[in-house]
């Protein structure tokens, strides 16, 4: 079997193209990010395909725009189990019994991934 590339997939939350040393910022510091443009390639000339969170997540799990995943606002109400909310939240959420399934019949490139045999790892805040 050929040997498959390694994929290493970053996705820092809500952070312009502005706000990286590489870009020239001087005032956030960004060594890691930096490191890794220096090395690689950096893309200048990229869109996002929704100004809000959850239809540009949807976009970049699926590779569709905002109307053809069905994504079209932030996840609010129907996307959370009641039973798991507490606090100031449990009143929110006291009428949720089912989930929202959001991406279902929709194939996600981690989908994709996991069929051919590749696996996860995740590292969060550099752990």
């Amino acid at each position: 079997m050929a040997k498959r590339p390694n994929i290493l997939f970053i996705l820092a939350d809500d952070q312009g193209a502005w706000s990286l040393g590489c870009a020239g910022n001087r005032e956030i510091l960004t060594p890691n990010l930096d490191a890794l443009t220096a090395g690689g390639m950096r893309l200048e000339n990229c869109f996002c395909a929704s100004p809000v969170c959850s239809p540009a997540r949807a976009s970049i799990l699926t590779g569709m725009m905002p109307s053809g995943h069905g994504v079209l606002d932030w996840i609010r109400s129907g996307s959370v189990d009641s039973s798991l909310a507490q606090g100031e939240l449990a009143e929110r959420y006291i009428d949720e019994d089912k989930p929202i399934r959001y991406l279902d019949g929709l194939h996600t490139w981690p989908e994709v991934l996991a069929a051919n045999g590749y696996t996860a790892r995740c590292a969060a805040n550099g752990t």
